[in-house]
This record gives structure tokens, sequence and C-alpha cells, in this order.
């Protein structure tokens, strides 16, 4: 199983395709591309069944890609609250964004600044 047929799972909201490819998959910490990781483009695309499985798997909740950006990171900026929830459940760093921004300043929800900040 490609990561790119993964990849197109994560985007579509696919769970259940998902669970079926990613049992014939190695390594869910596998670089796909700028040291991005499957976790990271679910948390982009709001995922958060999808990021739990794969944390399930053995995915970093930490994994920083080339640009520095975790998967935390990436949930915020892309305001996807149930990501950031499921992110921090499973023990995800708060750090600030690359350039140093608080991520609390990374968003303009409020229900993700809470977490934040809890």
């Amino acid at each position: 199983m490609s990561e790119e047929n993964l990849k197109w799972y994560i985007e579509t909201g696919d769970v259940n395709g998902f669970e079926r490819a990613i049992s014939k998959f190695n390594d869910v910490n596998q670089d796909i591309g700028n040291g991005r990781r499957l976790i990271h483009i679910a948390a982009d695309y709001g995922q958060s069944e999808i990021i739990e499985i794969l944390i399930k798997k053995g995915a970093d909740v930490n994994a920083k890609d080339g640009f520095g950006m975790t998967p935390l990171i990436a949930a915020v900026y892309e305001d996807h609250p149930k990501c950031v929830a499921v992110l921090l459940k499973y023990k995800a760093v708060i750090t600030s964004d690359p350039k140093g921004k608080n991520l609390c300043d990374c968003t303009d929800s409020q229900e993700i600044k809470s977490m934040l900040s809890k």
C-alpha cells in the first residue's frame, strides 16, 4: 500500500478504507515528503479519528516535519479542535510555532485557545 493511497483516504475522510489500508503499511512514522508523516496530513485535514488510529499504531504525536511543524501546530493552524483534543489527550507537547509564535495566537478559535491554556 503506497502512502499516496493512504493520503487519499485521509484527505477524503474514509476512516474504514484507511483502517484497511494502514494494516498493510509498515511504518506509520515514515517520512512521506519534507519530513511530513501521515499524522501531519490527518491534522491538516481535520481527521481526528484517523489521528487516533495512527497514534494507536505508534505514530509520534510530536514529530516535526521539515518546517518544524508538529501535528498539533498543524491542527491549530487549520482550526481543527477535535484534532487538537485528540493530540493533547495523547500528550502532544504544546510548543510555539516554527516562528516562535505562541500557539494561542495562531488561532481565532476560543475552543482551541481554551484547550491550549489548560
